[in-house]
């Protein structure tokens, strides 16, 4: 889902999706890469009823970052 999601907004190019043990180094041990951060902050902020005011202010902050050129 992340990676289709990705591709129709334009945050990659088409590619075949991470294998699932990537997600969780990507949230450990690795940084996630570029289109994956903003592809996952963009689908919080439209489609998740997120209602925690720290999980908010992360998910805008990412999204301002990126805009800005930060670089995960």
């Amino acid at each position: 889902m992340l990676t289709s999601f990705a591709v129709e907004r334009g945050f990659s190019d088409s590619r075949r999706p991470p294998p699932g043990s990537a997600l969780e180094q990507w949230a450990t041990v690795a940084k996630a890469p570029l289109w994956a951060v903003q592809a996952a902050a963009t689908w919080l902020h439209a489609y998740a009823a997120l209602t925690d005011p720290d999980e908010i202010g992360a998910v805008a902050d990412v999204l301002a970052g990126v805009e800005r050129g930060w670089e995960p």
